[in-house]
């Protein structure tokens, strides 16, 4: 494909990497037992219009602070606990409903991958989640439609639409839960999990406080750039309709990911035009996550053929787990420089929470404070 060239060096890495983390759905930030949390919920209001995204509930109410919320400073939260952003009263940001693209089976011969996570999770007698599972892209897109439909407050008649124009149906999640041998009768394509095949889960909320949507899209089911930026066109377009933002989260652009899963650097630009914000996911070992590869290889990716890129539409997700103190200072100073929108924090199994400069804070803390006298 054409435009991955030196960004796909650690290509192999990525799609570990990726795999791993992502392959049931979003994380969850694990909290230390150790409270208060070294920042308060609004530490990161001084450097508005700076987005700091946490991919967790927000605070419940203005009352919170680090005696009781693990997952300062925030402004925005991107999460699955839709029903949790609705009743929280909190003024300090945004609510994004985070939203799993789903994936297909793999074509034969392909590298199998996890089937899609249910939220909230439903686990068999062994304690393993169930799954679904979709024959086709073309009915793992529709689901994906549907649900951002529904989370939206489309009616029955629209968000149902994309379904049945391809032939599936729905299923609520309290129905699932109930009766789970009823539904969860197959076995996945790479045989980990139990599934329900080509049926959505029907949201278990509908948003009432959503600013913008956060599409996860990580299928890595070798589709093609042809189905991918036509639905990921149309889906950023919708999100809008609406009046909110939309926001395409996704695997670090130098990595092999994005083409498993259908980007293509000459359709990038299209992207742009439907989306608010985009991710660059800065990632990798020591001096990698924005020094030698990761963050320029990203941005020229994204520069497209257009060779243009309005740094205000990047949201940099920042791994704790895997970038240094240091690596969070090099990024905050490039942020002063090409003035991005903001961050979004991943833990990917890091710890928040504790009272130090010390682990995951010291990396919060240099992308506020790259440089302290």
């Amino acid at each position: 494909m054409v435009g991955f060239g030196k960004c796909c060096l650690a290509a192999t890495g990525a799609l570990a990497l990726a795999a791993g983390w992502s392959a049931g759905g979003p994380r969850t930030a694990r909290a230390s037992t150790v409270l208060p949390a070294y920042f308060n919920t609004g530490d990161a209001a001084p450097f508005a219009p700076l987005i700091f995204m946490r991919q967790t509930a927000p605070p419940a109410n203005d009352g919170v602070d680090k005696t009781s919320y693990a997952y300062g400073p925030i402004t925005d939260s991107a999460a699955m606990n839709v029903t949790a952003q609705n009743r929280s009263t909190w003024t300090g940001g945004h609510n994004w409903p985070f939203v799993w693209a789903n994936r297909a089976r793999v074509p034969p011969g392909q590298h199998l991958i996890h089937s899609n996570p249910i939220y909230p999770a439903i686990l068999d007698p062994r304690g393993n989640p169930y799954l679904t599972e979709f024959t086709t892209v073309a009915r793992a897109d529709a689901a994906t439609k549907a649900e951002v439909l529904y989370i939206m407050g489309a009616p029955a008649s629209v968000w149902q639409a994309p379904l049945k124009k391809v032939g599936i149906g729905s299923v609520a999640w309290n129905a699932l839960n109930a009766h789970p041998g009823a539904y969860f009768t197959r076995t996945s394509q790479d045989g980990d999990s139990t599934v329900m095949v080509d049926r959505m889960v029907i949201p278990t909320a509908v948003s009432t406080s959503a600013h913008g949507v956060l599409i996860d899209y990580e299928v890595q089911d070798h589709r093609t750039p042809r189905q991918t930026h036509p639905f990921l066109d149309d889906l950023g377009a919708t999100i809008r309709s609406y009046g909110l933002k939309a926001y395409l989260y996704t695997n670090p652009w130098d990595s092999a990911s994005p083409q498993f899963s259908g980007f293509a650097f000459d359709r990038i630009d299209d992207i742009k035009a439907n989306f608010d914000y985009i991710s660059l996911y800065v990632w990798g070992g020591p001096n990698q996550c924005i020094e030698r590869t990761s963050y320029p290889a990203s941005v020229n990716f994204l520069k497209g053929v257009s060779g243009k890129l309005n740094f205000k539409q990047i949201i940099v997700t920042v791994d704790l787990f895997l970038c240094t103190p240091g690596e969070a200072s090099a990024i905050a100073n490039q942020r002063a420089i090409d003035h991005f929108a903001g961050y979004n924090i991943l833990e990917h199994g890091a710890i928040d929470g504790g009272s130090t400069l010390t682990g995951s804070n010291l990396v919060i803390w240099k992308l506020f404070y790259p440089n302290p006298r």
